[in-house]
């Protein structure tokens, strides 16, 4: 049987919450990173993003942040002062994402890139420039692997009009939002820290950056939990398991670091590189109290109101010292449900001159492995390995940003090229994902998973060294969901692989034990051990299924009785029960025991197994109805369609407990 294909693309999930007005007449377009860790969306809509919806790691319909982004202009035009701010205030002129994947189109550019032109116009509607510049912009990910976890993006402002702009500055500010659609914790638990390790090519050094700490809503104590780990590192991170006693779900939903800066940009009027940085509170109607000095209210367009926010300097320090500093505002708790600024400025840009930034949005974690299976481990360690990759991931971003300065090629920097992926991610408005079938061997009792995908190409050459380093494959697979933890099945040499490569596609079969479902990720790796990224993987768990059997006294429920869940890892099975040993073709009837019909299911995949209902469809013990069974006690009948044992059938019962 093969795994379902379904060919909606996240694109037109998303535009159905995106905010979608038009621009100056135009139809607004949503286009999506799905090529490394980090994926966002970006709008025609809000045209001065860093991002307007963002998943780490990403995948569709992964959970997702949102990051209300507004940003501002202010300088003089012929002696008047203006301010633009952004949407409806910028004007897109184009917007297009080039997809260039494995480098097939350019060894010079990154593997998906965006790229637009952007004017500031009048919002009375007359389409003149307010402050007649127009900004060139590129935004850029990877799915190499330490290259993965960012977005660099590079802006060309020019002044292409024939007036002076005076005193131009510019500034971006956005709510920050570290948790992901998760179903614990509450608000008012995103901290900072400020760490002068980050570097960039300015003279100063240091970033602000964003993570998930223990609750404290204003006035209140932190909130306690009495379940491990909560009971001694609260809710940091976000755990799954603090407030449901005996959960199976121990994850850390919020594991994720998040900072953001510009590393490089064109001296100032003053000869310098400065770069404002401010946090405020993110403005919510139901946190009522805090300082006027710590909102930043988008509506109001006054001048001297927006330039204090524009070019604020927040106190370089954490979060807890700044509260534990008498001297200062900052680290209040209203900054605990943040929006963050960057600003540059001032510029005064003669007819035909530019400004250039370069800025890079970045996030990490501790092993994604770890924080999956949570506990004490990924609470106390989260934010010092965490920290740590965030660290790493944004030295290789300035790696890149150095080495195109340099030379002008945006792959200059990366020190090491995997071999190419071997497949898409599903549902990305691509058609090369990885297909899984399921195989049953009588012969060998044996059965598992048929996996097909793209063969590295005989012809491939390493970019740097030339040569074709390509060594094997790898094939990981998670019984709990897409995230992890991922474990290694296989390693396919070059030599073993060439022996199933027909067509230009490899296929393998992996055996495994039936009825625990698993998602699977395949992986290209090269004599020195560089993986290419995670982009071949499926998106639904399937689990092998055993041989099909004639002798119905061989039939088993399982779980039986059902105890409110299945037991299996996988969050999204935990309402799965299965029949075993059953026909290849067959009927199964559910009845209460007062003989109604709750659901018919009919098999004919030729296996030995069938659930009552799949995480696809989203119907597992859903009555023919689609309402939720009760508990009880429930009778089922299976009646053979097999060639010779037609009208054979078999009766029996199960329990299901809530």
């Amino acid at each position: 049987m093969k795994s379902h294909t379904i060919h909606s693309t996240l694109i037109a999930v998303l535009m159905v919450v995106l905010p979608c007005t038009a621009v100056n007449g135009q139809s607004s377009t949503n286009h999506t990173f799905t090529r490394g860790k980090f994926w966002t969306v970006i709008s025609e809509s809000v045209p001065h993003p860093p991002i307007w919806l963002a998943s780490y790691p990403g995948y569709f319909e992964a959970p997702s942040n949102w990051f209300n982004t507004l940003s501002y202009w202010a300088g003089d035009v012929d002696g008047t002062q203006q301010v633009t701010a952004g949407f409806p205030g910028f004007n897109i002129v184009n917007h297009t994402l080039v997809k260039n994947y494995n480098f097939t189109e350019s060894l010079t550019e990154a593997e998906e890139y965006s790229f637009e032109t952007v004017t500031s116009v009048d919002p009375s509607g007359s389409s003149v420039p307010v402050i007649p510049l127009t900004v060139s912009r590129k935004r850029m990910v990877w799915s190499l692997p330490k290259y993965d976890d960012f977005i660099i993006q590079r802006e060309v402002i020019t002044n292409e009009s024939s007036v002076q702009v005076t005193n131009w500055y510019y500034s971006v500010a956005y709510g920050i939002n570290i948790s992901l659609g998760i179903p614990y914790g509450v608000t008012f638990d995103d901290e900072y820290l400020w760490d002068p390790g980050f570097g960039n090519f300015r003279m100063e050094q240091g970033n602000f950056v964003f993570y998930d700490d223990t609750s404290m809503p204003p006035n209140q104590a932190p909130v306690a939990y009495d379940i491990s780990p909560g009971d001694q590192t609260g809710d940091r991170g976000d755990p799954g398991n603090i407030t449901i006693q005996n959960s199976i779900d121990r994850r850390l939903y919020s594991p994720q670091l998040f900072t953001d800066n510009i590393v490089y940009v064109t001296p100032n009027k003053h000869g310098e590189t400065t770069v404002y940085q401010g946090i405020f509170h993110r403005i919510l109607n139901e946190n009522p109290g805090a300082p006027d000095e710590e909102f930043w209210q988008p509506t109001n367009q006054d001048p001297t109101y927006v330039f204090t926010r524009m070019t604020a300097q927040q106190a370089r320090m954490g979060w807890r010292d700044a509260n534990a500093d008498g001297g200062t505002l900052d680290g209040n708790q209203h900054e605990r449900v943040p929006s963050f600024n960057l600003g540059i400025g001032p510029y005064d840009i003669a007819p035909g001159e530019s400004v250039e930034l370069i800025r890079v949005v970045a996030l990490g974690e501790m092993d994604r492995n770890v924080s999956e299976l949570g506990g004490l481990n990924a609470t106390q360690n989260y934010l010092s390995q965490g920290l740590a990759n965030l660290k790493a991931n944004w030295q290789a971003a300035l790696d890149i940003v150095d080495g195109f300065r340099r030379t002008g090629n945006w792959n200059e920097g990366i020190s090491a090229f995997p071999p190419p992926t071997v497949g898409d991610a599903p549902f990305a408005s691509n058609d090369d994902e990885l297909q899984v079938d399921l195989y049953v061997d009588i012969e060998q009792g044996t059965q598992g998973f048929e996996l097909m995908w793209t063969a590295v190409p005989p012809n491939y050459r390493d970019p740097i060294t030339g040569t074709n380093d390509f060594a094997g494959y790898k094939v990981y697979r998670s019984e709990s969901r897409i995230e992890g933890p991922w474990i290694e099945a296989a390693d396919l040499t070059r030599a073993e692989a060439e022996g199933l490569t027909a067509g230009g596609k490899v296929t393998f079969r992996l055996p495994a034990e039936p009825g625990i479902p698993y998602r699977h990720w395949v992986t290209s790796y090269d004599l020195d051990g560089n993986e290419s990224g995670f982009t071949a993987y499926t998106y639904h768990a399937l689990a092998a299924k055993p041989a099909p059997s004639n002798d119905l006294s061989e039939v088993l429920v399982i779980p039986n009785p059902f105890r409110q869940v299945s037991g299996l890892a996988d969050p999204s099975e935990e309402k799965r029960i299965s029949f075993l040993n059953i026909p290849g073709q067959c009927t199964i009837r559910i009845f209460t025991v007062a003989g109604e019909l709750v659901r018919t299911i009919e098999h004919n995949d030729g296996f030995g197994e069938e659930a009552w209902g799949s995480a696809m469809h989203g119907d597992y013990l859903l009555t023919r109805f689609f309402q939720n069974v009760q508990p009880g006690v429930y009778i089922y009948h299976i009646e053979s369609h097999v060639q010779g044992h037609e009208g054979e059938s078999s009766i029996g019962k199960f329990m299901i407990v809530k």
